[in-house]
């Protein structure tokens, strides 16, 4: 029988030695965690990723690296940062509690599979317990069905109690990345929000005292979501990752080689901005323009007198909007890693435009941090008309950030609206984008009125609380022309790494000329000692 490459050597070493090096490793692991550190990984088990635990563990030991790491890991999973609370993590927590209270046995309740369960996806809607078996044959097990998931109409759920000492073990072939996907949506705990996972279903079994405490539990941490019509003027948001037609396929891949757009539809891509998201990613938004004009097929009955146009009747135009998105490594352009389908419905309210109007559009979607090459394509229902676009972007990894600061792209907003719900799907936008509960309008270019607030927006990457869990960033902004100082404002301290603030170009009583500037941005955090310093090009007409 042959030996397999090192089986001699390993034939050499007792077995007991192999037992005690890994017995050793494991010590020198577990002591080089602080008891802080070590309840850290042990609670945030359900929802810290491969990557990130790897991440903690390479950090200097009992160091301010890894006490940063473990304040920005809750504050990556708050829903709403600008509220002084984590309505996840204290979600998190007294879901904890209660399957402690909940499922006791021969260990903690929050570790047993109920208890995880539980603490990810909240109570379900119904649960069906069989304490006795359901055949004589059978040991005691529970049923516990969730209803309307993101992206899954019900979720079915068996636990099965092998040992007859209360330790139900789920059964149920599904996998953690599959729960995770839920939880994602579900812990987007803002105010007034409540998913579908965590709302209190009307259909109960009788006297099932159980369900209704963990429905209590979890009902005095949310309100019930109530179910709305969309506001004036939003799109259907519903999308599906596909194969794309051929056709647009290798209208993308003609763009991609040749930096020829099809320009049926003309797309000019504006930029691509990006801010903090749940589970280690990355909340990216697509701008671009779309003429009016260039949308003309969608109408007809043109009136050339008022260059308004009106309706086809009984139709609800359409346009098809189509995403691919490639990884680049060294600049080189790598596997498709996503194919997304759009419907973008024209609601009838909004039908009427100027044709020499251009509107911004927007797309989210949340992505793991790396090189990418997007290709986007907005079509006609038939596919007879089509524009192209794409573009390179990058999205930076928060460990990036433990010893050096930076922001997110810095942008101006005309305005900011907070809605009662997040966005959980994939949607096109006119003239503004979704972010969490934000709904907020991008200015689509950096040019201002001489009279004009500018209001700017970003977020500080490095920033990280004091010990009472509170933000003291200090910003300073100045005007420069031709390196000279014309503006200087007060200097600004920010209790949140989010930063919305608007700058007044009439500083006492005097107004910018015409012509370009430099809105310089000094950052400090008094907490990381951190600090780094944008120019923001903007002009004045």
């Amino acid at each position: 029988m042959g030996i397999l490459p090192g089986e001699d050597k390993m034939k050499k070493t007792p077995f007991f030695l192999f037992i005690i090096i890994v017995l050793a490793t494991c010590a020198s692991i577990n002591k080089n965690l602080t008891t802080s550190e070590k309840e850290f990984l042990s609670y945030v088990r359900y929802i810290i990723t491969d990557e990130e635990r790897q991440e903690f563990l390479n950090l200097a030991p009992d160091s301010s690296e890894r006490a940063r790491f473990m304040q920005d890991f809750w504050i990556k999973w708050d829903p709403d940062p600008r509220t002084p609370g984590n309505e996840f993590r204290d979600t998190y927590f007294k879901r904890i509690e209660a399957a402690n209270r909940l499922f006791r046995g021969g260990r903690p309740g929050w570790l047993t599979d109920r208890g995880m369960i539980l603490i990810l996806l909240g109570p379900p809607h119904d649960r069906e317990d069989f304490p006795m078996g359901r055949t004589s044959e059978e040991k005691p097990s529970e049923i516990w069905t969730y209803h309307n998931l993101p992206n899954k109409s019900e979720l079915r759920l068996e636990f099965v109690d092998y040992s007859s000492t209360n330790d139900y073990k789920l059964v149920t072939n599904i996998s953690r990345e599959s729960i995770n996907s839920f939880v994602r949506m579900d812990m987007n705990l803002s105010d007034g929000i409540e998913s579908p996972t965590a709302a209190i279903a009307s259909r109960k079994p009788p006297q099932d005292l159980k369900l209704e405490k963990m429905q209590e539990t979890d009902k005095a941490l949310t309100k019930k979501q109530e179910k709305t019509e969309s506001p004036e003027g939003e799109v259907d948001v519903s999308y599906r990752e596909i194969r794309i037609p051929t056709q647009v396929g290798e209208l993308l891949d003609q763009n991609i080689e040749t930096q020829t757009p099809q320009k049926d539809i003309e797309v000019t891509y504006l930029q691509t901005l990006y801010m903090p998201a749940q589970l280690n990613n990355v909340h990216t938004v697509f701008l671009f323009k779309i003429k009016n004009s260039d949308l003309a097929f969608l109408w007809k009955d043109e009136d050339s007198v008022t260059d308004k146009e009106s309706p086809k009747p009984e139709e609800n135009p359409r346009l098809n909007v189509f995403l691919r998105l490639h990884n680049r490594d060294n600049g080189k352009i790598k596997d498709i890693i996503k194919e997304i389908y759009i419907p973008y419905f024209v609601e009838q309210d909004k039908i009427e435009f100027q044709r020499d109007q251009e509107h911004l559009y927007s797309i989210s979607d949340p992505l793991p941090p790396g090189d990418y090459l997007l290709a986007l394509a907005v079509a006609s229902d038939d596919l007879a008309k089509i524009g192209t676009t794409t573009v390179d972007f990058s999205l930076p990894k928060t460990s990036t950030f433990y010893k050096k600061m930076d922001t997110t792209p810095v942008f101006f907003i005309e305005s900011m609206e907070k809605l009662p719900w997040p966005e959980t799907e994939i949607a096109m936008h006119q003239d503004y984008f979704r972010y969490s509960v934000l709904k907020i309008r991008p200015k689509a270019t950096n040019i201002f009125k001489p009279e004009e607030v500018p209001d700017i927006f970003y977020f500080v990457y490095g920033a990280r609380p004091d010990k009472d869990r509170k933000f003291r960033i200090d910003v300073d902004y100045q005007i420069k022309k031709d390196n000279q100082v014309l503006r200087k404002y007060e200097t600004q301290t920010y209790a949140s790494p989010f930063v919305s603030h608007p700058l007044p170009l009439d500083l006492e009583g005097k107004t910018l000329e015409p012509g370009a500037y430099i809105l310089e941005i000094k950052i400090r955090d008094n907490v990381s000692r951190l600090s780094t310093t944008k120019d923001i090009p903007f002009e004045v007409k």
